[in-house]
Formats: structure tokens, sequence, C-alpha cells
């Protein structure tokens, strides 16, 4: 055989071997993006007006989205390849394919990276490294390391911008809480890909935050014309939809740190109450867990009826915190002993969710409000349980699959573990403790703030609980 067809051989070989790398990747990543971190869930924490003993317990109610719409999409990679076995990058190129084949997608990233270098103008090769690096951006996604992610599929946009990277990129960036910066991906990844429902949902939950209600129910229309048998984006769909027609003629007024909006001049001196309020939380939660917002909190005030008719709040609720606040005024909440609780309840789940960034165990988030709300000092909260209670571990989703005693038992059993947590420990650990949360799984960080095992805490408690 002439040297020119040794050549031609392989170059069709290391072609066609690229081709079936990308191929493979596609299916790798879609794989493992479907298992990837969900969206952003709000969660709701509903406040009940009535002293906790009283009253059912605060609940998270989360919700999740179908994961189809992290698939990147289906393409082929460029087939046009120049040079042979004899050219330098050739080897490099060649290297990366078995790398990734043996699935070492740093390595091979690395290899891809220098035969780019030796031979830039090569779509192939281009298209392949880009799909490396996406894969090594996930990775790093999956297990929490964000700001390696973000650089991964910033690497990986250099060599080809494609949706579902920007994607990437954006979820990286929101969990990083760089939000605007976040938006921007987003926005670029649906212009790329209007298939990405993903982004649409991101982009929907953050407007809806903001209060900007025109945009997020355009993303999150958009969201649910894509996925409209998710039955959850629906829901939450139909809810900022009937927001939006019930805030259209709230009037809006402003701190520093809160926007609020509300109905008529009727509620002008109860919007001056509760902006006095929140400043003075603002203070004194802020300076308690030294944490502050990163940007205005929208508060927003309704009569009873418009409080479950847009915040889906039931009827018992003296608030709900899902990224906004939302509180019923009128009635009991014209008692200001009772409106500052709520209030702060509400205030502290927003402190909450922006430190930890991910999902915090009911029982600590609930308890931490009513902390807060100052209704819990320690073990000298009412919490007396009657024979076996269930372990803590066993409060880290919503309580509301429980029935009223088993649900009052639980919201007093969170409260009681959390007073006793800052009674033992103090504030700095538990901030240590929400803000290990956004790299890592609870029983780690729980251990990594307070030096003993989420096991072993429950254990000592639950001791001293005994203790006459």
């Amino acid at each position: 055989m002439e040297n020119g067809e040794k050549g031609e051989t392989f170059g069709s070989w290391l072609v066609g071997g690229l081709a079936a790398v990308a191929v493979a990747l596609i299916f790798l990543l879609a794989r493992d993006l479907v298992r990837a971190r969900h969206p952003p869930t709000p969660d709701y924490h509903v406040s009940p007006p009535l002293p906790a003993e009283t009253s059912p317990p605060h609940q998270t109610v989360p919700l999740s989205f179908d994961q189809s719409s992290l698939l990147p999409p289906s393409s082929s990679p460029d087939r046009s390849s120049s040079g042979s076995s004899d050219a330098a990058w050739a080897p490099w190129a060649k290297r990366g394919y078995e790398l990734t084949q043996a699935g070492r997608y740093t390595d091979a990233a690395k290899a891809y990276e220098k035969a780019v270098s030796m031979n830039p103008g090569d779509k192939t090769l281009q298209h392949n490294l880009a799909y490396v690096l996406g894969g090594v951006a996930h990775d790093y996604l999956k297990a929490k390391s964000f700001d390696l992610a973000r650089d991964r599929f910033r690497e990986a946009i250099r060599h080809e911008d494609r949706g579902w990277f920007e994607q990437g990129l954006g979820i990286s960036l929101y969990e990083l809480g760089d939000e605007e910066l976040a938006i921007t991906a987003f926005e670029r990844a649906v212009r790329l890909d209007p298939k990405l429902a993903t982004s649409y949902i991101y982009l929907g939950q953050i407007y809806y935050r903001r209060n900007e209600m025109a945009r997020a129910l355009q993303r999150l229309e958009e969201a649910n014309r894509l996925d409209p048998h998710d039955e959850r984006l629906s829901a939450f769909y139909q809810k900022v939809k009937q927001g939006y027609a019930v805030q259209s003629n709230f009037r809006e007024h402003g701190t520093a740190h809160f926007t609020l909006l509300f109905e008529g001049e009727k509620s002008e001196r109860i919007a001056e109450e509760v902006r006095g309020i929140l400043e003075e939380g603002y203070r004194e939660v802020g300076q308690v867990l030294s944490t502050y917002p990163e940007r205005p909190i929208s508060v927003i005030l309704y009569s009873r009826k418009q409080f479950q008719e847009a915040a889906h709040g039931p009827d018992w609720a003296g608030g709900i915190y899902d990224g906004k606040i939302h509180v019923p005024v009128g009635g009991e909440m014209d008692n200001p002993v009772a409106l500052r609780g709520i209030l702060y309840h509400e205030y502290t789940h927003a402190l909450v969710q922006q430190i930890a960034r991910q999902p915090v165990p009911t029982w600590l988030n609930e308890g931490l409000a009513e902390t807060f709300e100052g209704r819990v000092t320690g073990l000298s909260h009412p919490f007396q349980p009657k024979g076996s209670f269930p372990p803590l571990s066993a409060l880290h989703g919503s309580f509301l699959s429980l029935d009223g005693p088993a649900a009052a038992a639980a919201y007093a059993e969170s409260a009681s573990a959390v007073g006793y947590l800052i009674d033992r420990y103090g504030f700095y650990r538990m901030h240590n403790l929400l803000e290990a949360l956004s790299t890592k799984s609870f029983p780690d960080a729980f251990e990594d703030a307070y030096l003993v095992s989420y096991a072993e805490f429950q254990k000592e408690w639950q001791a001293a609980l005994e203790k006459p």
C-alpha cells in the first residue's frame, strides 16, 4: 500500500473515530444530564398566624421539573478534517479519542486542546473538544463544584457555542449567586435552542422572584408549552398567571432593601407599618445570621381572598415565602405583634435560601424561622413527646402528608432541635452549616460545622430532652 493510501486510510479512520466520539459523548452526556441536578425549585414556606402550639406546621412544597430539556440537541459533527497520520496534531487527536473511550474526559480534553492548538482550523477537533469540555463541566456541576463547572462551560462555548452549554453555564452562575450573568446565559441558551425548557423554568423563577411578572409569565408559558404534562410546572405557571392578574392594579412602594406591593390607599397605613418592621428585621436578623439580601425582596400585601387566589395560601396561613414574601393583611394581622412575627419568620426563610442556595431540611428551615419569630428559646420550647418520635432525618421533606397531630409534633420537634443547636453552639456555627450546604450534603455539612456527626447530634439532643 502506498504512503498516500495509508495517510488517507488513517485520516478516514481518525475522522470517523472523532465522529464516533462525538456521538458517544452525546449519548453519555444525555444519560448523565437526565440524572443531573434539578432546576431550582421554589420552596413554599407557609406561616400560620396563631401560636405554634395550636397551629398547623409551616410547610415546604417543592416543585420538581422534567429533566428531558437538559438533553443536548442531536447533531452530527462536521466531518471535514485535514492532514494525515504524519500531521503533528494527529497523535494528540488519537490520544484524545482513546482517553475518551476510557472515560477520562479531563485528560481527553487536554489532548484535544493540544491537537486544536496545532490545527486550529479543524472544525471536527473544535467540535469534539467542546463536547469533552461540556462533559467535564457537567461532572463538576453534579459534584457542586460550580466555579469549576462555570469555567469549563465557558471554555466549551469558546470552541462551539450551543444552547445546552449556555444552559449549563447559567445553572453554574445561578448557584454561585451571579444572577445577572445567569439571566444572560439562560436567555442566550433559549435563543440558540428554543426547546430548552429548563432555561425557561430558571428564567421564569428568577423573574418571578424579582416580581417582573410579565417576563416570568412569558418564560413559564414557553416552558409549559414545551412540557404541558408536567403538573407541577403547570400549577406554578397558573399561580404566576393568577398573581399577575391580581397585582395588575397594585401600588408599589419600596425601600433600599424591600419592594412592597399593595392595593389602594386603604393599605397605605399597613404598608408603612410593614416597611418599618421589615427594616428592623433587616438589621436584627441580618446581624445575627451575618447575611443581608443581595437584592431587594418583594413583599406583597393582600386581602385574605387575594392571598388565597394569587399566592395559593391556605385559609389558616399567615404568610408564605416562595422567593417573595406574601402576607394577608387585616383581621388578626392588624395585631402588630402577630404581624411582626410573620414578617420576621418569612424574612428568615429568604436569608436561609440565600445562604444555602440549596434546599434546606424542613426541620432546620422552619425551626430557624420560628426562632426569629420569637417563639423559640432552646429546650424551653414546648416539645414534650409522648413515647417515641421520628428522627430529625425523617423531617427533611414536606410535612404535608402528616395528619394534624403528627404534623404538630414534627413542627415542635423541629423548633426544639434548632433551639438546642443555637443554645449550645451559637449562631456562628449555624451560619457555617447553611453556607456549607451550597456545596455539600447535609450530613457532611453538619459534621463540618459542629464537629459531631448528624446521627450523634440527634442522640445528644434526645438525651437532653429526657433530662428533668
